[in-house]
């Protein structure tokens, strides 16, 4: 009787995967970041966070999808400067990330607090981080624009009156439904009130 091949361990099949992601050919590098989505454990983390770099924007948009996955799953990750490099990637150049970025907030607050606790949740939060969500109040994509104010008191960033007022006038429905939500921690500002009424 022939012998079958040995099965790959999946620490194999990551270690593999983490060679992937250092190929020159971009289909390499994506298919790996993918496969490594489906291992949620910190070595296949490391290795996606590494991939949010890769010049190439569907590396890195694989490697998001494949954190979000992780998140999805229930892996959550604790080590905040994970947590802000993922975070950090709200300003990358191509859409898909940063969207990417946007919806996975909640799950990056509850693994650096172990739950959703509202207010602030970073009192350290890192000044560039904190500007970062600031601009991405007004990203050019009304996804993005409406997760970070759906999200932004769990990170406890706040928002400013003349941003919220800009958003009262979004030309998406979501973001304006969701700038409307906002009102209420804004109900004493004169600017808001006026221009509601």
């Amino acid at each position: 009787k022939p012998e079958e091949p040995a099965r790959s361990t999946q620490s194999q099949t990551i270690m593999r995967a983490g060679q992937d992601l250092r190929h020159v050919e971009v289909g390499r590098r994506v298919g790996a970041a993918k496969l490594l989505g489906k291992y949620p454990g910190l070595q296949s983390t490391l290795l996606l966070i590494l991939s949010l770099d890769d010049k190439s924007p569907l590396v890195r948009r694989s490697a998001m999808v494949s954190l979000a996955e992780h998140a999805s799953n229930g892996y959550l990750i604790y080590e905040k400067s994970l947590i802000e490099k993922i975070y950090s990637k709200l300003g990358d150049p191509d859409v898909e990330v940063r969207r990417g970025v946007a919806t996975m907030i909640p799950q990056l607050v509850r693994g650096l607090r172990g739950g959703i606790v509202y207010g602030s949740v970073q009192p350290g939060m890192r000044p560039d981080l904190v500007q970062l969500t600031q601009k991405a109040f007004l990203d050019p994509d009304a996804i993005v624009r409406q997760n970070v104010l759906k999200y932004h008191l769990y990170i406890g960033v706040p928002l400013p009156v003349t941003t919220l007022r800009k958003l009262l006038e979004d030309s998406d429905l979501g973001v304006l439904l969701t700038a409307l939500e906002r009102i209420y921690s804004n109900a004493s500002q004169v600017l808001i009130v006026n221009k509601i009424e």
